[in-house]
């Protein structure tokens, strides 16, 4: 069975994730507040997939992700950037670090399980 491990500071947001995740893809939700807790699972547990929003407290997402790239265990990690920021330069900055893909929020179900499955090769 498919993981994806989603990292975001909104209870709401994850809870959507769960959903979709879980009910429509039938896949393990992980979940994580921030990315200090997202590193945490991450020593024990290998997704196959990580959503991770920008703006979050005690580390954004871009520094994460900038972690994920550095670490030999997750360096090949897909990552699907999930942010209502939406910048060009951002997003430039973002291709640099080999992200999947970029969801824009809000979005539908639907856009999030055709851009989960495009990350995973399904």
């Amino acid at each position: 069975m498919k993981k994806i491990l989603v990292v975001d500071d909104v209870e709401l947001v994850r809870k959507y994730f769960r959903t979709i995740i879980e009910q429509a893809l039938g896949f393990e939700f992980l979940e994580a507040q921030n990315p200090l807790e997202a590193f945490e699972i991450l020593e024990n547990t290998k997704p196959d997939l990580i959503i991770l929003d920008m703006e979050m407290p005690v580390m954004d997402g871009f520094s994460a992700l900038v972690k994920i790239r550095n670490n030999e265990a997750t360096k090949a990690l897909p990552v699907i950037v999930c942010s209502a920021l939406s910048s060009s330069s951002l997003f430039e900055s973002l291709v640099k670090l080999n992200i999947s893909d970029y969801i824009v929020k809000p979005s539908s179900a639907e856009l999030i399980i055709e851009k989960i499955k495009k990350a995973l090769f399904i």
